[in-house]
């Protein structure tokens, strides 16, 4: 992160994005990432703790801001980081450590030692002992090396700008580089000013690109001052999970309230009519069934948990059928009382709201789980395997289409991505999920019981 991410125009260090770089940083700490930090902006807090009024030179401007600023920038990295339970290790380097053999072995050790014990290592250049000569040309040219240190995946250099455009980046008709190999040459390109805040700039930030991607590297180059930045220019794919499940949480949960409009009526009519489509679109889900089967070996043991034939379909429409005829299980007083001081109480059966379920390869769960929810007033989620992944969407689409003919929102029922990472959401959805249910073997309950929040 470059001084120009950490400072407000004024100069000043931004506490608010600071905050939101280190809400990122956690989030990708909790999804098993490990990161190095690599921090500009002790200057700048020096600078703008301390006020000077007589003339210095420059390099012992540095020394005397980079003293003081150092403090308080790495005081309030602890301060956040430890909101959020996470331990943090101030590393100042210099140059020489990457030139001599036993200064860079000890370094390298450190941060790795550090890593081990899940403790991110917070580096900035130690700039109250460099001289001009011995600088780094700044902390991109630092990150690169760590970068190639340590055998980082992916490097991501945070700017003020999106990254290398066609021409100047605030020229309406200038574009944004999405994609560059190492052996493209951009250097038509790119732009030699640098900001006030820092001493580098994009020329640099390119330089140090280059030479990290041909080692193998992935290099991003991106606006650290937009939202979520960080987690997205990595190209997650678990954040990506992360955004279309709250996506999926929060409209299930909403969908979830209206169906206390509903009658007991309303809902059996609803399993009678998928019990209808189901018959009448049998060969739409034994197509889907079809494409999951292929996938499978036929000797494998789930191979016929797996398959759906039209007796199987038939069956799973009588059952829809059964449960529309079952008495509602809500509206039931099951426990009443009088207390001494005339207190009334009475224990009334209700939805629990949203239930999440997660199961694995036998796609009839799909439409029993649905029908014993909607007569309960539940809304579901539903985490099916990926084994069934196609004959799941296929169910699901048929329940949502049914739904829609009948006026109600199709989002009483959602089916998430058939990923480990989309599992660790759901068990996660706190505020969005009432109850999860593993509807497994043991190892799954036990993971569900052990994992669920």
């Amino acid at each position: 992160m470059g001084s120009n991410v950490l400072t407000t125009p004024k100069g000043k260090l931004d506490i608010t994005r600071l905050s939101a770089i280190v809400d990122q940083i956690a989030w990708l700490k909790e999804h098993r990432y490990e990161v190095i930090l690599v921090t500009s902006g002790a200057v700048a807090c020096g600078r703008s703790e301390l006020k000077v009024d007589f003339e210095l030179d420059t390099v012992e401007q540095r020394q005397l801001f980079s003293a003081i600023g150092q403090v308080k920038l790495i005081n309030l990295y602890y301060q956040l980081f430890r909101e959020h339970g996470l331990h943090i290790g101030q590393i100042l380097t210099m140059k020489e450590n990457f030139m001599a053999g036993q200064q860079y072995d000890n370094q390298k050790a450190c941060m790795e030692v550090m890593l081990d014990n899940g403790v991110i290592p917070v580096v900035n250049e130690n700039d109250t002992v460099c001289v001009t000569e011995l600088m780094f040309t700044d902390n991109d040219e630092l990150s690169g090396l760590i970068a190639g240190m340590i055998g980082a995946r992916t490097l991501v250099l945070l700017s003020n700008i999106d990254g290398v455009y066609t021409g100047n980046p605030s020229d309406p008709a200038s574009q944004l580089i999405r994609h560059v190999k190492p052996s493209d040459c951009l250097d038509g390109f790119i732009q030699q000013s640098k900001s006030p805040a820092g001493r580098g700039g994009m020329a640099s930030k390119y330089n140090t690109a280059r030479t990290v991607a041909a080692k193998g590297i992935r290099v991003v180059i991106a606006n650290g001052t937009r939202e979520h930045i960080l987690t997205e220019a990595i190209g997650n794919p678990i954040y990506r999970i992360h955004t279309i499940m709250t996506d999926i949480f929060r409209k299930t949960k909403d969908a979830s309230l209206y169906l206390a409009q509903l009658s007991d009526a309303d809902k059996s009519a609803v399993l009678h009519a998928v019990a209808d489509a189901i018959k009448h679109d049998t060969d739409t889900l034994l197509e889907a069934n079809a494409a999951d089967l292929s996938r499978m070996e036929k000797s494998n043991p789930l191979y016929d948990r797996l398959l759906l034939t039209p007796s199987r379909l038939d069956n799973i429409a009588s059952d829809m059928r059964h449960v529309a005829c079952l008495p509602s299980p809500l509206g039931h007083i099951t426990c009443e009382r009088t207390l001494d001081n005339g207190l009334h109480l009475r224990r009334v059966s209700v939805p629990f709201g949203v239930i999440g379920v997660i199961y694995e390869a036998r796609p009839n769960v799909t439409f029993d789980v649905f029908a014993l929810c909607l007569k309960s007033g539940n809304a579901c989620i539903l985490k099916g395997g990926k084994d069934a992944d196609d004959s799941n969407k296929a169910a699901v689409r048929l329940i949502k289409d049914v739904l829609e003919k009948h006026g109600i929102s199709p989002d009483i029922i959602n089916l998430m991505p058939a990923t480990h990472e989309a599992t660790h959401e759901m068990l996660n959805a706190v505020g969005y999920v009432d109850l999860c249910i593993p509807r497994g073997g043991k190892r799954l309950i036990e993971f569900v019981r052990d994992n669920a929040r």
